[in-house]
């Protein structure tokens, strides 16, 4: 190599593992957050209908876990009883709403390299760091009304407390307070469960091998404690959870089939491994990232047994949670693994520098084919808005063009951003009953309104919110004369969100054959129509 290449190499790789860069690393992933969130995007439906949910409940209900509606998504009693409280304060705008998500986005950011420096080698510290500044999943849970940030932030204080035990002497103050954290970790975070459970197994397994009497039983109570909580949530909350079918069948492929062993389960667990590097860490070559994880995870087990299998229990746990049906094994349910992979697979990249490439070409090379396309991300976030479903414009166009006694129909996933935009923009009126058109679990073929029409009438809170609803039978239960009122309005209006091209075509279809169709207005991802359907 040519001397002043050699010089200027060395000064890159020092520049790489400076403070200064470091530095560079958390501002570009506080950036990139920052830019999520400010663009302000409408609810979508996973977010509406939780933040519906949250509205609905009292802080004493969320608290105790009463009032349930098993048939709405749901989030850990510390997140909801969060949201409810940025509400009381700062009202309901999605402004407000992100907050809390934002907030724990941004503290991981802040809190990942304090980890990093505790758990690898100094090389490989930018490397993870890097990995999780860039990590497009946790870009994009970092603005939305979803606990999956608050997850990724209590694995950070896990850990970090782990280390901290490992490393320290503890004293009956400690165990007090690592007991209070670790209990307290569990109503924040579902996941916290495999995060906990597994780095107390190891840090008490660990302990008793090398015989450290007083350590085991300070440890052992720091079981208990967290043991105590995760009962009680169990009972209170879980075994609620536990009865929503809906959310099983949402999940089933999330789940090793049965019999564990067979040739569906064993590629259910290459597509969960590799997809974990794709939808998770959001890297495209997921082989090589699978490769160089597991690489990694030797690395540091020749080094550092504890270490290695303090990172690796979680994961460990999840995937026997999944084996057992209990725990979903997929995308952004996993994202507590994040801190994990970045890691240990920092720990492979770096390992492989080291050892096979000597030269800058193949450092760019391997480079390039990890971080190309989380860098490719963070371009396109900052560079456009990323718009969905934005039921927001649509919703201000119904207010605008409302008038008393006119019909609505909507698809089925489009009534939760019609039930938050109903309160948002107070568009407090009392409608009639809203045709709600089901969507079957196939196409929707033939659209028959006697069939595929269930009538609501909803609930509504001060401001608008449709936070309830009392559901009628299909079309076929009101009498004739009922049914032609509300079949015929001369004034119909179909809103759609998060509906597919067919379903909305074949619906479409329908009301242009039997009436008129007066105005239409688009945003992306949702769309309203308005027809005449009086009888000529």
């Amino acid at each position: 190599m040519d001397p002043s290449l050699k010089i200027f190499w060395r000064k890159c790789s020092d520049f790489v593992c400076s403070r200064q860069f470091l530095f560079v690393l958390i501002g570009i992933g506080l950036l990139l957050r920052l830019k999520y969130y400010s663009e302000n995007l409408s609810l979508w439906l996973d977010e509406a209908a939780l933040v519906l949910e949250i509205l609905r409940r009292s802080f004493s209900e969320i608290f105790l876990v009463t009032n349930y509606n098993r048939y709405s998504p749901t989030a850990p009693v510390g997140f909801l009883l969060l949201e409810k409280s940025v509400i009381a304060c700062l009202g309901s705008s999605e402004w407000a709403l992100r907050l809390v998500p934002l907030a724990c986005s941004v503290s991981s950011v802040f809190l990942f390299l304090p980890l990093a420096k505790k758990y690898v080698r100094v090389k490989a510290v930018p490397v993870a760091l890097a990995l999780f500044a860039f990590a497009g999943p946790l870009i994009y849970y970092s603005a939305q009304v979803k606990p999956y940030s608050c997850d990724v932030l209590v694995a950070i204080f896990v850990f970090l407390g782990a280390a901290h035990i490992r490393d320290a002497q503890l004293g009956p103050g400690h165990t007090i307070v690592v007991g209070v954290i670790a209990a307290v970790a569990l109503w924040f975070s579902y996941s916290a469960l495999f995060v906990v459970g597994g780095t107390l197994v190891v840090l008490l397994a660990f302990a008793l091998v090398e015989k450290r009497r007083e350590k085991s039983i300070l440890l052992f109570w720091v079981a208990c404690l967290a043991g105590a909580s995760f009962l009680t949530m169990y009972f209170n909350e879980f075994a609620q959870i536990s009865d929503n079918s809906g959310l099983y069948q949402m999940w089933q492929k999330a789940f090793m089939p049965w019999p564990i062993g067979s040739w569906a389960s064993l590629v259910w667990l290459q597509e969960a491994f590799l997809n974990m590097f794709r939808e998770t860490l959001g890297l495209s070559w997921a082989p090589l990232a699978a490769g160089l994880f597991i690489l990694g995870a030797v690395v540091v087990f020749r080094k550092d047994r504890e270490t290695a299998i303090l990172l690796l229990s979680p994961l460990a746990i999840a995937l026997a949670a999944a084996m057992a049906h209990k725990y979903p094994f997929s995308g952004r349910l996993v994202l507590f693994l994040v801190p994990s992979l970045a890691l240990l697979m920092a720990e492979g990249i770096v390992y492989v520098i080291d050892k096979f490439l000597k030269r800058p070409t193949g450092v760019l090379l391997l480079s390039a084919a990890v971080f190309f396309y989380p860098v490719q991300n963070a371009a396109d976030v900052l560079s456009r808005t990323h718009v969905f479903e934005e039921a927001k414009p649509v919703m201000r166009y119904l207010k605008g063009h409302y008038q008393e006694r006119d019909a609505i129909f909507l698809n089925n996933s489009a009534q939760y951003a019609y039930g938050y935009y109903r309160g948002y923009y107070r568009f407090n009126v009392q409608t009639p009953f809203a045709g709600v058109i089901v969507e079957p679990p196939g196409p929707l073929v033939e659209f028959d309104p006697t069939i595929h029409v269930v009538y609501v009438n909803y609930v509504r809170d001060q401001w608008g919110h449709l936070v309830g609803w009392h559901i009628g039978q299909s079309a076929n239960a009101f009498s004739k004369e009922e049914w032609g009122k509300i079949r015929y309005n001369k004034r119909t209006w179909l809103v759609f969100s998060h509906a597919s091209a067919g379903y909305r075509k074949t619906v479409l279809d329908y009301f242009g054959r039997e009436g008129k169709k007066l105005e239409e207005f688009h945003a992306s991802g949702a769309s309203i129509y308005l027809f005449d359907m009086g009888k000529s």
